[in-house]
């Protein structure tokens, strides 16, 4: 009968017994994507666009924001021209670290309406956010400028027009020192919003004609209609008032850039005209073709004073 050698079976013991660990092991090492129970780990969850809200107004760089993904890494940005969202109609892409829900966007088009997603990202997959559309507005409203604080229906804006270099101007009218009615125009730039400095007294016109006198109060000057050329020059349309305090057409000429009196332009950039025989005469509209301009409103008749069309 044939013996097995000792040092052979303690050998063959051995071997076994690293075979079971391993196999209980399952194979040593395990998988880098897996967690301690063997699973893949998540996608990124559930988040949802905040802010601008869906058919919201927005400034021109608008902070796009978004609740937080879990499991995330990173986000993409993603921004679209249009109402509805579509590949080919993205404009801009941006990605930001999981640590940030916010992103800036470039300067956008006043009056441009954009589309706008999110993805959560990480290394299994995507999470996608809904899709908000908004509409570019400038940044978010201005407030018309008023001489007398606490007298907001006394300064209203009637009128504006809008040039070839990305500037609009906007007429009306305000409250002066004395609480007469004086012709108010700004100038702002189409990108910001904000007044342009360059423009008369920081970015803002006050004229008045200041013939009313006392005891005449309450004397009404109102900016009703602009245009703009091609040349640099600002027409304005209104009324004003004559030392008694009758009401008559009130024409300027002005330049764009700085607003100062075009002084040509009936000898000192203004005209001042009666249409009719007292009462109410006043310049509703302007326009401009390339050798004339023209005036439209209503004057006095003679006869009674009832008004009538010019």
């Amino acid at each position: 009968m044939k013996r097995t050698n000792g040092a052979s079976l303690i050998l063959w013991f051995l071997f076994l017994g690293s075979w079971l660990m391993l196999a209980g092991c399952g194979g040593g090492g395990g998988n880098p994507d897996q967690d301690g129970n063997g699973h893949e780990p998540p996608a990124p969850g559930v988040f949802n666009l905040i802010a601008p809200a869906h058919n919201d107004t927005a400034s021109t760089t608008p902070t796009l924001s978004w609740s937080a993904a879990s499991n995330a890494t990173s986000y993409r940005v993603e921004l679209a021209s249009g109402t509805t969202f579509t590949s080919s109609a993205i404009i801009h892409t941006a990605t930001v670290p999981s640590t940030v829900t916010s992103y800036t966007t470039p300067a956008l088009a006043v009056g441009g309406k954009y589309t706008w997603t999110v993805w959560a990202i990480n290394d299994i997959g995507e999470s996608a956010s809904q899709y908000y559309a908004f509409t570019v507005n400038n940044s978010g409203g201005l407030v018309w400028g008023k001489t007398s604080p606490g007298k907001s229906y006394d300064a209203e804006p009637f009128a504006m027009a809008i040039d070839s270099s990305s500037y609009m101007y906007v007429a009306g009218y305000e409250l002066d020192s004395a609480d007469e009615d004086q012709w108010r125009i700004e100038k702002r730039s189409l990108a910001t919003g904000e007044l342009v400095s360059g423009f008369s007294n920081s970015g803002v016109v006050n004229s008045d004609s200041g013939t009313a006198t006392a005891p005449v109060t309450g004397t009404m000057e109102d900016v009703w209609a602009m245009a703009v050329d091609l040349g640099g020059s600002l027409y304005l349309a209104g009324y004003d008032s004559d030392v008694a305090g009758n009401e008559r057409w009130r024409i300027e000429k002005r330049t764009t850039g700085s607003g100062a009196l075009v002084a040509a332009f009936d000898g000192d950039g203004i005209i001042s005209e009666y249409t009719g025989t007292g009462g109410s005469n006043q310049a509703l509209a302007i326009a401009l073709d390339s050798s004339s301009l023209y005036v439209a409103g209503f004057g006095a008749r003679g006869v009674d004073g009832a008004e009538q069309g010019r």
